[in-house]
């Protein structure tokens, strides 16, 4: 008999802790109003609210005395600690409503002004969120499609796709369109590296990618340059000499030109070097060249004129892109104890074999004299084509 009471009792207990309504229940839902959880996110502070605001109708139903609202208060602020950090605009209205004498003073009203800011801005940065992740998600699979259908069946990656302006040739471009990364793009540069040291070699004058072993940092006029030493070296092991043509029109008297004077000549004289063309520029031309990202040369008040001096000072700033191993755009650069290379970029040049190729443009100032000088120039075999035109 005694045993029987006994497990009467226990069942009696149990029912009275873990029934529906039981002490169990009670304790976890106070608990839960007054602790609530760090919300990662919005969507997740949403969740929590909604099911905070269940908590509090099921206290109610079972008879609990209402949370005071300092307590409610306190729980918002644990579950949104995180995100206000994360979100000034959100700190911001949260600080201007804490100011309010309903929240400085917690009650009812203030608690439920706070509930509804919460709500609201929690809907409104989640929705966002979701949006600029769909965004972000569709941008980049179109990207990646794009890539691979553009890069399919071609070779090396166009040095021109990965700059802001993009290819101008778009689907007719001969090179890979296609933006690798990590071991896949390692394995490409790799497979296709003495492939492009080949091309490079086989065709200088019409190169216009760039060689996959200079990286894809490398400016195209550094690529040609380079690629150009590379074969005149060969075939000319036994010359010696420069083979500087005819002289231009710039005066190798002025400072500018002095200061620039030609320091590395007995290096050139050991090699075989290819023409350099020079074309001094009107400010109003050099202007329209420099007024959009990447702009064609096609027309100029002078024609290109091929150097045949090592003072003029064509020769000097060539010299000085050489030493920068033609890392451009240059700006603000001292070359001299008064002289600066205001400006060097690449444009590209329509060439005498209909082959676009790109050229330097420089702007130099000489501060002690005042006089600037603004020129294109080039190093090739073949000249480059430029119509005539007329600032009228």
């Amino acid at each position: 008999m005694s045993s029987s009471v006994r497990c009467l009792l226990l069942f009696e207990s149990l029912h009275e802790r873990y029934s529906p309504g039981g002490r169990e229940e009670l304790e976890s839902i106070q608990r839960y109003l007054r602790q609530l959880p760090a919300a990662s996110d919005f969507k997740a502070a949403m969740t929590t609210i909604r099911r905070w605001k269940l908590a509090r109708g099921r206290a109610q139903s079972l008879g609990l005395p209402e949370q005071a609202p300092n307590e409610s208060i306190g729980a918002l602020d644990s579950l949104m600690k995180i995100l206000e950090k994360r979100n000034t605009q959100l700190a911001m209205k949260l600080n201007l409503l804490r100011m309010q004498p309903d929240i400085i003073i917690p009650a009812t009203s203030g608690l439920e002004r706070y509930l509804n800011l919460l709500e609201v801005e929690c809907r409104r940065l989640a929705s966002d969120q979701e949006v600029r992740d769909a965004r972000a998600a569709h941008s980049s699979e179109e990207v990646v499609v794009a890539a691979e259908a553009a890069a399919k069946g071609k070779g090396r990656l166009c040095f021109y796709f990965g700059k802001p302006g993009g290819c101008w040739r778009g689907a007719d471009c001969p090179f890979a369109h296609q933006e690798g990364s990590g071991k896949n793009a390692e394995a490409s540069k790799d497979d296709n590296k003495d492939k492009g040291r080949v091309e490079a070699k086989a065709a200088v004058a019409g190169l216009l990618g760039v060689d996959s072993d200079m990286g894809p940092g490398a400016s195209s006029v550094r690529v040609i340059a380079r690629a150009a030493r590379e074969i005149t070296d060969q075939g000319t092991d036994s010359e010696s000499g420069s083979r500087l043509s005819d002289a231009g029109s710039a005066d190798s008297s002025d400072s500018t030109g002095r200061a620039i004077d030609s320091g590395s000549e007995g290096e050139s004289e050991g090699r075989h070097r290819l023409p350099l063309w020079y074309l001094v520029l009107h400010e109003t031309e050099y202007a329209l060249l420099s007024s959009g990202p990447f702009q064609l040369l096609t027309h100029a008040i002078a024609p290109f004129q091929q150097v045949n001096g090592p003072n003029l000072i064509a020769v000097g700033i060539w010299q000085i892109l050489e030493e920068l191993d033609f890392q451009l755009p240059i700006e603000d650069s001292q070359i001299g104890l008064n002289q600066y290379i205001i400006e060097a970029h690449q444009t590209l040049c329509m060439y005498q074999d209909g082959v676009l190729r790109p050229v330097v443009l420089v702007h130099v100032v000489d501060e002690d004299t005042g006089r600037e000088q603004m020129l294109a120039l080039t190093e090739s075999e073949i000249p480059p084509r430029i119509e005539h035109w007329t600032l009228e």
